[in-house]
């Protein structure tokens, strides 16, 4: 090593790590070295007196008592000396990196070549260092082969972040998508919600009106049979009105004359006549029937819808490979008085049979009008006739009997205490169902018509 340095870097060498001095230190024998190198050749020898032992010189063996003294001079040079070096080095080489800190392929102690790793310490050293007391009898290996051994560490561990990296990814795009997701369940929940509300909007747009049109009709029907009434006691009042100007003519005349038509006047007078009539008891307004318990009531027909539309989920889940039509528009004739009671309580299967039970004992539908408009009755007053077009779950039918309270079972093995939905007349092209559950109907539109005394071309 000493033949390779240059005279003046011998001259900066500490003798005991061969390199340029680090804050050096002068003993009382003259001797220079680095404060660190003779601190560590101290350290382990202890206490003694002595050449080999305590505080001697690493050349002369002579024993120092007092502390090293720093050499600023000597410093000075050494500081010097690597600026120098560094101005003239290239900005590549190894002893740069070494003067800037960095980790080469040289030893900072040594000035060897790296070329074994210590396996206890974990670090590269030199051939010196594997020798020097701070290596000694520690295993050690090639450099190739522990960098070999240190890739495959790095390349599993590489490994596993990049699988742990790729989990977070897929994570991440998860996230992403569920974000994605929510937003379109929130929008879908939104329209939902207000197609919802605006159904339960048009539904009490649509009772407001309809109870309007009834009270109306109720409204003009009283109002009609008040005015034949007033008719009534208008004649009624003129004959009363007549007799008096007679009586009043009479009592006019003389005394004789009114002495001799006395009489008769007097009967004419007290004859009994049509007295005045009482005031009918349905006379005014049922106001009671519009108004009392009103939201009660239109509660009890929007539950109704909802068990309509429960229903119809639960029949679709059940018919979802069917390609039968689940609902359907059909229409009921029926009366004034019975209209009523099918508003307020919807269809009943239990009192069938107004109209006979030809195919059961249920709620009778028809596709046509014109066949429903035969059970439709006219008014007694205005010969309004009464029709319903109903929303009705047909689902899977079969033909009726008259002894049928309920629809039979379904002919499947699979499905044996299934029983049909509907019962038809006919089950190609069926013109009339029967339905045994209410909660399969709903009175849609109530249609109030009457007939045409003559055919008119349209």
């Amino acid at each position: 090593m000493a033949g390779r340095l240059s005279l003046p870097e011998v001259d900066l060498s500490c003798p005991i790590c061969c390199d340029i001095f680090r804050d050096p230190v002068v003993l009382k024998c003259s001797h220079s070295f680095c404060a660190p190198c003779l601190q560590q050749y101290w350290t382990p020898r202890g206490p003694g007196s002595g050449p080999g032992s305590g505080r001697d010189c690493p050349l002369c063996r002579s024993q120092s008592v007092d502390d090293p003294v720093p050499s600023l001079s000597l410093r000075n040079l050494c500081e010097s000396y690597l600026e120098r070096e560094g101005e003239e080095a290239a900005p590549g080489e190894e002893r740069a990196a070494e003067l800037q800190g960095a980790p080469g392929e040289m030893c900072p102690l040594h000035g060897e070549r790296l070329k074994l790793f210590c396996l206890p310490d974990k670090v590269p050293i030199c051939v010196v260092c594997h020798t020097s007391r701070k290596h000694k009898q520690h295993d050690c290996c090639p450099v190739g082969e522990a960098a070999a051994d240190a890739k495959e560490k790095m390349k599993s561990a590489l490994g596993s972040l990049q699988e742990k990296r790729d989990a977070f990814e897929r994570m991440k795009q998860n996230y992403e998508d569920t974000v994605a997701h929510i937003q379109v369940q929130a929008r879908f929940v939104e329209r939902r919600t207000r197609e919802e509300f605006e159904k339960l909007r048009g539904f009490l747009r649509a009772e407001e009106e309809g109870r309007m049109e009834e009270l109306r009709a109720d409204e003009e029907q009283k109002r009609r049979a008040m005015a034949r009434k007033i008719e009534e006691i208008e004649g009624s009042i003129a004959t009363v009105s007549a007799s008096i100007r007679d009586l009043e003519e009479e009592m006019a005349l003389d005394d004789i004359s009114v002495l001799h038509k006395c009489k008769r006047t007097l009967e004419r007078a007290d004859s009994p006549g049509e007295e005045p009539p009482l005031m009918p008891p349905a006379a005014l307004i049922d106001v009671a029937k519009y108004v009392g318990s009103l939201s009660f009531h239109v509660w009890e027909k929007m539950h109704r819808i909802v068990k309509y539309s429960e229903h119809k989920v639960h029949m679709q889940k059940q018919h979802a490979a069917s390609e039968e039509p689940l609902e359907r528009h059909l229409f009921h004739g029926t009366t004034r008085g019975a209209s009523d009671g099918i508003c307020h309580n919807n269809f009943d299967p239990r009192v069938a049979g107004a109209n006979g039970v030809s195919h059961g004992f249920g709620s009778y539908f028809a596709t046509a009008a014109a066949r429903s408009n035969n059970y439709s009755a006219k008014g007694d007053l205005d010969d309004v006739r009464h029709m319903f077009l109903a929303k009705v779950l047909v689902g899977k039918a079969c033909v009726g009997r008259s002894n049928y309270r309920r629809p039979p079972p379904l002919k499947s093995k699979a499905r044996p205490h299934k029983l049909y939905d509907t019962c038809v007349d006919v089950v190609d092209r069926p013109t009339m169902f029967v339905v045994y559950d209410s909660c399969q109907c709903y009175p849609y539109y109530l249609i109030k018509y009457r007939d045409i005394p003559n055919l008119i071309d349209i």
